[in-house]
């Protein structure tokens, strides 16, 4: 939650602390979940509308399908500070604290 004093030109924030970065599986878009039902072929699924195409922060060129609002929480959207969002690949290796792929 952020106040701000304006007789103080300060803001005070309480959840200030940067975020740990988030292991997502990126798709491809080739998934079950992604295709179009044969009774609608040209509608679009539910998948398809909630996900958006994006790519590791860890900088490994991995990119791919992520839940929009994982995307959206990532960039600071939601009121809360940003996190990276990383492959697993990428992810493994912060945890070994090893960067070579």
């Amino acid at each position: 939650m952020t106040n701000i004093q304006s007789d103080e030109r300060r803001t005070d924030t309480n959840h200030t602390a940067e975020r740990e970065p988030v292991s997502v599986s990126f798709k491809t878009g080739e998934e079950p979940e992604f295709r179009t039902p044969d009774h609608d072929p040209h509608g679009e699924t539910f998948a398809a509308v909630s996900h958006s195409f994006t790519s590791c922060d860890g900088g490994c060129g991995i990119s791919g399908l992520v839940p929009t609002a994982l995307l959206e929480d990532a960039d600071g959207l939601t009121g809360w500070p940003p996190f990276d969002v990383l492959c697993e690949s990428c992810a493994n290796a912060v945890v070994r604290d090893d960067y070579t792929f």
